[in-house]
C-alpha cells in the first residue's frame, strides 16, 4: 500500500511538473515572463502578493470603478429625461414620415401603427396609445 501511494505521490509530481512546464511554455509564446517557482524567504514579498497588489490597485483605478465622462449622460440629456419622465408624452404634430412629441422629441413612422423613438426604441399603437419598449 505505501508502495502505491508513493508512486502515486510521484506521478502528481511529475504531472505537476509537466503542467508548470506547458504554462511556462504557453506563456513564452504569448510574450508574458511566467512566475518564478522560488518560494519567497521570509520578509520578502511573494510574486504572488505582489501581483495580487498590483491587480487591485489596477482594478481600483479602472474606469469602470469611476464615474467618468464616458459613463454619463450630458446634463441637457439628464435634464430632458426627467422632464419627460414628470410629464406624458403625446404628439400634437405628425406629418407623412415624422411625428413631434410634447417634448421635442422627433419620432420616425414606418407605418400607420409603428415608429422609432427619438432613442431607437421601437413604439407601436395600441388602440389610441403609443407604446415604446
Amino acid at each position: 500500500m505505501r508502495e502505491r501511494q508513493e508512486a502515486y505521490d510521484a506521478e502528481m509530481r511529475k504531472q505537476q511538473r509537466n503542467a508548470a512546464e506547458q504554462e511556462r511554455e504557453w506563456n513564452a509564446r504569448q510574450g508574458q515572463v511566467a512566475p518564478p517557482a522560488m518560494a519567497a524567504q521570509p520578509g520578502e514579498d511573494s510574486w504572488q502578493a505582489r501581483k495580487e497588489r498590483e491587480n487591485a490597485a489596477t482594478s481600483a483605478s479602472s474606469i469602470t470603478n469611476k464615474q467618468s465622462r464616458r459613463n454619463t449622460k450630458p446634463e441637457t440629456e439628464e435634464k430632458d429625461d426627467a422632464r419627460r419622465r414628470a410629464a406624458p408624452t403625446t404628439f400634437p404634430h405628425c406629418d407623412k414620415a415624422f411625428c413631434y412629441d410634447n417634448h421635442g422629441g422627433v419620432y420616425h413612422k414606418a407605418g400607420p401603427d409603428f415608429m422609432t423613438s427619438p432613442t431607437g426604441r421601437p413604439c407601436h399603437r395600441a388602440g389610441t396609445v403609443w407604446n415604446c419598449n
